[in-house]
């Protein structure tokens, strides 16, 4: 029965090219000879029977053209013409197929009241819905053509739609990636509310609300180290402390909920350094988060490092010779992981020379040797070899992953200066 449908099939492709032959350019029913003759390939393309793609876009792209807006056949020609990129990018995965899906996805939901047939497939799960979900799935894209994917993607979710949340975060975490890169506050503005509304639209108590909460605590984190203003920071904390309530003891992100309050508490602490608990809490936080780190474990260079600047500051203000040894050893630890060539041994180079230029300066008034002071300045002479860092910030953190997309962390990692 199948190879008899494929016979089908293959006829009719021959008709509709004798058809399309006989309509040349200029003709009254090219357009319609196009269009017949695309769908049809496209079915075959669909049944694995018929390679050629790249024919089916063009007929469908020439026929679009011939039915311009206004044409009683405009909407159906946009169809064809988007089903044939989807189908394009469901079998090759690229990206830029999808992209342009979603373009024609909102020209045509524009012109398809609801309730028409044509809404109601191009609405489906396999048609606007896919592109929504592979979009959402695209990495984050802070060029300008990649913000506009975004803002186009979250069009296609009105407000009741499913993928309304993941489109305001992918829409938030990019335009953050372009404050990132080019500083303008307005751009870390925009991902603040996004952030904030897909947070509304999870109850409390939501599965899926922690991993918002906790992006939204960064980019408030982002623009307390841009502008200064401790409310951010104090929201940022609120949100985490919130976040980690959802993320109880077994839950995959519960690790990198510890270190991201722990590390909000430790720049507050380093900000105003008259409350001493919230160095102390942090110090029990980032504990907590390495139990949850075995060697092995990809971020445990992180955590290491992030624990023991927070150990480092504790011993600056309440001078426990402890929580410095402490400090040194869990660095060494952490230079082990990240041998040469890794991103980010400089750092981890940095604030073990730091910790080791505050030992030597305890032993000085001691009157003890001062050899640690010696390695101190060998590391030091070493690492400016290295990705040299900023050493005149406060703190320097950054967020590799976005917890929404499944990833990893949105871990800090911290320069102790």
């Amino acid at each position: 029965m199948a190879s008899k449908t494929v016979s089908h099939l293959n006829d009719a492709i021959q008709h509709f090219e004798l058809v399309l032959d006989q309509c040349p350019v200029g003709h009254l029913h090219r357009a319609a000879a196009l269009a017949n003759l695309a769908w049809a390939r496209l079915q075959g393309y669909i049944q694995n029977d018929f390679e050629d793609i790249n024919s089916i876009i063009s007929f469908s792209r020439e026929a679009l053209a011939l039915r311009p807006q206004g044409h009683p056949d405009h909407s159906s020609s946009i169809y064809h013409l988007f089903e044939a990129l989807t189908w394009r990018y469901s079998k090759e995965n690229t990206a830029i197929y999808t992209q342009e899906s979603a373009e024609l996805s909102c020209k045509l939901l524009a012109l398809c009241p609801e309730g028409t047939y044509l809404h109601s497939i191009a609405a489906g799960k396999n048609s606007v819905d896919y592109v929504v979900r592979k979009c959402n799935n695209l990495p984050t894209d802070a060029s300008d053509e990649g913000i506009h994917l975004r803002r186009v993607v979250l069009k296609l979710c009105p407000l009741g739609n499913k993928y309304r949340p993941r489109a305001l975060n992918e829409l938030a975490q990019a335009v953050e990636a372009r404050f990132l890169q080019r500083g303008t506050i307005d751009d870390l503005a925009e991902s603040i509310q996004h952030g904030r509304e897909a947070v509304s639209l999870f109850s409390e108590g939501h599965s899926e609300r922690s991993a918002y909460l906790n992006n939204l605590a960064a980019s408030l984190n982002y623009r307390f180290d841009h502008q200064g203003n401790s409310d951010d920071l104090n929201e940022a904390i609120s949100l985490y402390e919130e976040a980690l309530r959802l993320c109880p003891v077994g839950h995959k992100h519960h690790d990198f909920s510890l270190d991201n309050l722990g590390g909000a508490l430790y720049i507050r602490f380093k900000q105003r350094g008259d409350d001493v608990n919230d160095i102390i809490r942090s110090i029990s936080l980032r504990h907590e988060a390495l139990t949850l780190c075995p060697p092995g474990n990809p971020t445990r260079d992180t955590t290491l490092n992030n624990l023991a600047v927070t150990l480092q500051a504790r011993y600056k203000e309440l001078d426990t010779s402890e929580d410095l040894d402490e400090a040194i050893d869990l660095l060494r630890d952490s230079l082990q992981l990240t041998p040469h060539g890794h991103p980010r041994r400089h750092t981890g180079l940095h604030n073990l020379s730091s910790a080791l230029c505050s030992h030597s300066r305890k032993l000085g008034r001691m009157k003890m040797p001062r050899r640690p002071f010696d390695s101190a300045k060998s590391r030091w002479r070493f690492c400016l070899h290295c990705t040299p860092i900023d050493i005149s910030a406060t703190c320097g953190c950054r967020k590799p992953t976005c917890l929404v997309t499944g990833c990893s962390a949105s871990l800090m990692i911290c320069c102790s200066l």
